[in-house]
């Protein structure tokens, strides 16, 4: 998860010249939405291998 938010602000950092324009701001929340998938998909994998270990 470090690893994932660490690419969002790197990747912010570096547009935020153009964050105030148009396609800077499609670029923020193409990343925003694609740093969102990967970390639920990280949130699912460790749910259900916390919930594989409950069973266990």
């Amino acid at each position: 998860m470090t690893a994932i938010i660490a690419k969002f602000l790197t990747s912010v950092a570096t547009a935020a010249p153009f964050i105030g324009t148009p396609p800077g701001q499609v670029f923020l929340a193409a990343m925003s939405a694609e740093t969102l998938a990967e970390a639920l998909a990280v949130v699912g994998v460790t749910r259900a291998e916390l919930t594989a270990t409950a069973r266990g």
